[in-house]
């Protein structure tokens, strides 16, 4: 997640109401959920972000279970889990 100086020209892109609970080893794409509205959002690189992208973390957890159950591929490596 790149630091609260770095911002964009309209002002911080960071909402204070966004808590992150997913991202991948270098922190520059992940889900945060949105703790006013309780939806889920993601974030990724070269200033993607979207907002409302699951309408709960429920309902991002019923995604994330599905696709595991249908992916193909996925191995345990170092204590994570990995998939395509």
């Amino acid at each position: 997640m790149p630091a609260p100086e770095e911002a964009n020209p309209d002002g911080p892109w960071w909402n204070p109401r966004w808590l992150p609970f997913a991202a991948d080893d270098d922190w520059t794409c992940g889900f945060f959920i949105d703790t006013g509205d309780h939806t889920v959002g993601e974030w990724g690189d070269y200033g993607h972000l979207a907002t409302d992208v699951f309408p709960s973390l429920a309902a991002f957890f019923e995604y994330a279970l599905t696709d595991l159950r249908t992916s193909t591929t996925w191995t345990l490596l170092d204590d994570r889990l990995i998939y395509e």
